[in-house]
């Protein structure tokens, strides 16, 4: 087990391409078998202390036909090693579907849940309904800040859209990224949003099509203003942009104790579709 040397890049980006993105190349270890001096798998780190949840996200791939050979395990504890005194704890790289068959890998690695997702699914119109009445008594109280305003992902600055997701978003792809950074992303240009403070991007909910409805590839607000009014600017915009466009439900996601989403889930009668967890291990002092 050792860090990748540069011509083994390649091969770490075809096992792990969810974890390269725009102009970035993450920390990136290999499994050579000894006697054949193959590559048998590969991890990626992100030395990254600012995520959310806090830790260094943690990526590891080994062909189907190696599993069961304590590879993978191998790769995490080097990389554990690596990492002590930087950090206090790895985190899954992605949230985990609470059925997925990585599970037990995790468990037996010394990973546990840290943060869980529930994501629903609404009928559209009743569901802006509920957001836009929201939004109209936040705007008839005052608690939208002048700066704040919202435009379309097409007149955005895309590198800027791109570094923010990048940097807060850790569940967006590297395929995701690349595509917003060139303007040229798979998402769609006119109805996905970007919040803009002044001329500084501070947040952006961006979504592509799937069979008619609209699927949130990126949801994002910058730290500093987070639990203001901004996810609901966001929200209620491209909720109306996507209904407008036809929609005949929405997907969403949300933290399972944020209990202001929950109960907007609950009242626009939305279905529980699937419950995710983003997993940590705690690292040595």
């Amino acid at each position: 087990m050792r860090r990748a040397a540069d011509a083994e890049t390649r091969a770490c980006r075809l096992l792990l391409p969810e974890t390269f993105g725009p102009a970035y190349v993450p920390d990136l270890w290999v499994a050579i078998d000894d006697e054949t001096g193959l590559l048998v798998g590969a991890a990626a780190v992100a030395w990254r202390p600012l995520s959310d949840p806090p830790g260094f996200p943690l990526h590891v791939h080994v062909p189907q036909a190696l599993r069961r050979r304590h590879i993978g395990s191998a790769l995490v504890e080097a990389v554990a090693r690596a990492c002590v005194g930087e950090i206090g704890q790895l985190r899954s790289w992605a949230s985990i579907s609470d059925d997925s068959p990585t599970i037990p890998f995790l468990h037996a690695t010394g990973f546990a849940p840290i943060k869980r997702m529930l994501e629903f699914e609404a009928e559209a119109s009743r569901f802006y309904g509920l957001v836009k009445a929201i939004s109209d008594r936040f705007a008839s109280a005052r608690r939208v800040p002048e700066s704040f305003r919202i435009v379309p992902l097409r007149e955005a600055p895309a590198d800027k859209v791109a570094k923010l997701v990048a940097e807060h978003f850790r569940e967006a792809s590297g395929a995701v990224l690349a595509g917003i950074a060139r303007g040229a992303s798979g998402q769609d240009l006119d109805k996905s949003v970007v919040l803009l403070d002044g001329e500084t991007v501070r947040g952006a909910l961006l979504y592509s099509w799937n069979d008619g409805d609209p699927v949130i590839d990126a949801r994002v607000v910058a730290p500093e203003i987070r639990g203001s009014v901004a996810n609901l600017l966001m929200l209620e915009a491209a909720t109306r942009n996507g209904l407008d466009a036809g929609a005949r439900r929405f997907r969403f996601s949300c933290e399972e104790d944020m209990r202001d989403t929950i109960k907007l889930a609950r009242r626009s009668g939305a279905t529980l579709l699937s419950v995710k967890s983003t997993y940590g291990r705690a690292l040595a002092a």
